[in-house]
């Protein structure tokens, strides 16, 4: 089935609905664990084909655009899901300890500088995350280690693959607050730009300890507790693929891609 994708949403409770102007459509639950697939509505009186199934087993058929519409929900959505199916080799390493917990620099320093162009990057105590500012001011990236989804409990040994996510200024998760507070300020914002953001301080000023702790998003398990209360829209789309389809304004929209641009 050929389902490339023209339009990508993400809503706020971080499912996800993919569409082609084929006629295709993939969403994924908020969990990231299962999605529904519909090929091209058929001849009239064929029924449509649909598949549903947990997104760790998805087959090479369709393999590419479930793998494409997960990475763009864990690149916005607040805890990544990463099964090891579904993680390169090459992006899984081992790892003995992986504790969520990072200390971020408490002011000027070698972990925290300014770039040609604007660009601001603070980065935590052992190179486990930073956090990058755009030259605007209104959006940041982070990159960040990240153990994979396991099944809870789960013993044995801890494997790690790097995260990156993309979110606005505008809607800060805790994680994140400090190091985004400690880039503006290094990045001489005046405070009308910082909204909520805390702003005491100036770049050289030392930052006690607690207030520079913060816990790195942890994966989503393996398994969702609770996959019966997945709920799927049924809308079909639009005559072009250009139209946001009518459950689009119903419905919260965090982030949406659209022919390569994020808005």
């Amino acid at each position: 089935m050929d389902t490339g994708a023209g339009l990508m949403l993400l809503y706020e409770d971080e499912s996800v609905d993919v569409r082609s102007g084929t006629g295709a459509r993939l969403q994924l639950s908020p969990c990231g664990s299962e999605f529904l697939l519909e090929a091209p509505a058929g001849p009239p009186g064929h029924p449509r084909e649909t598949v549903r199934q947990r997104t760790r087993f998805a087959v090479s058929a369709y393999k590419d655009q479930v793998l494409s519409a997960l990475a763009f929900r864990n690149r916005h959505a607040a805890r990544p899901y990463l099964p090891e199916e579904l993680v390169p080799p090459h992006q899984n390493q081992p790892s003995l300890c992986l504790d969520p917990e990072v200390v971020w620099p408490g002011g000027w320093s070698c972990d925290a500088q300014t770039g040609p162009g604007g660009v601001t990057t603070v980065r935590a105590g052992g190179g486990r995350a930073e956090l990058t500012l755009s030259p605007s001011g209104e959006e940041f990236s982070v990159r960040f280690t990240c153990g994979l989804s396991r099944q809870q409990p789960e013993g044995g040994a801890h494997r790690c693959t790097t995260v990156t996510q993309v979110h606005s200024c505008c809607a800060v998760a805790p994680p994140w607050s400090y190091p985004l507070s400690l880039a503006l300020r290094l990045r001489g914002a005046p405070p009308s730009e910082l909204g909520a953001v805390p702003t005491e301080g100036s770049p050289g000023t030392s930052t006690p300890l607690p207030e520079r702790r913060s816990r790195l998003p942890e994966p989503l398990p393996l398994t969702c507790p609770s996959p019966h209360r997945h709920r799927w829209r049924g809308e079909d789309l639009p005559p072009r693929e250009e139209q946001l389809p009518p459950d689009v304004p119903s419905e919260l929209v965090r982030v949406m891609w659209c022919h390569g641009a994020t808005y």
